[in-house]
């Protein structure tokens, strides 16, 4: 068997290697780890707004509401 080696990523960069998502971080370790992206110039993330973040949350904080509105639950 196979363990772990053959796995799908919803999103792969070849020079950062798999997704991670930074909502998981605390706000800052997020700004701060983005800002390194930013400063090695390194994939796709390091190319990201300054307010990212900041848009991000306020666009999961809507999703939050509408699932709630709607009954919904998460996964």
């Amino acid at each position: 068997m196979n363990k772990g080696k053959d796995l799908l990523y919803h999103y792969y960069d070849e020079s950062t290697g798999p997704f991670h998502n930074l909502s998981d971080l605390p706000p800052q370790v997020a700004e701060q780890s983005l800002n390194d992206l930013r400063h090695q110039n390194k994939g796709y993330a390091s190319q990201r707004s300054e307010d990212y973040h900041d848009i991000r949350r306020e666009f999961q904080l809507i999703n939050l509401t509408l699932r709630y509105k709607f009954g919904m639950t998460s996964r």
